[in-house]
């Protein structure tokens, strides 16, 4: 049922980051891009810890714990296969609750099959979505 859940949702966002609205400029692309980049790398290379530790505190307590989070991806990162590169397709910017938010989507280019994530992060950096 989790599983059902986290792919509607990741449905829903990658219809909504679509919409193409500019980033803030409380945001800087390139620190956007980069660490997008390497939120991504680190899923692939199964470093689901760090990533873990850039949610913020709504993402911990969706998921309370690394375990939580590997059990909802792990399954389709491992079947993947090896990761060849991550690219970031497009960076938005959204403005929900008076709070700007950049939504960043990034494809992983795997061995076994590519993987489209939709993640988005605060002002502060704290990732708030992460959708695949």
């Amino acid at each position: 049922m989790k599983k059902l859940l986290l792919v509607l949702t990741l449905l829903l966002v990658v219809l909504v980051a679509c919409g193409g609205t500019p980033l803030a400029s409380t945001f800087d692309e390139g620190v956007v891009r980069e660490i997008s980049v390497q939120v991504i790398e680190d899923v692939m290379a199964q470093d689901y810890e760090s990533v873990w530790e850039r949610f913020d505190p709504a993402m911990v307590a969706a998921l309370p714990t690394v375990s939580a989070f590997e059990d909802a991806i792990g399954e389709f990162i491992v079947n993947a296969g090896e990761n060849r590169d991550v690219t970031v397709m497009a960076i938005n910017g959204e403005t929900v609750d008076g709070q700007d938010i950049a939504r960043v989507v990034v494809r992983a280019r795997n061995e076994d099959g590519n993987l489209q994530f939709t993640i988005a992060f605060n002002t502060d950096m704290e990732l708030i979505s992460f959708m695949m």
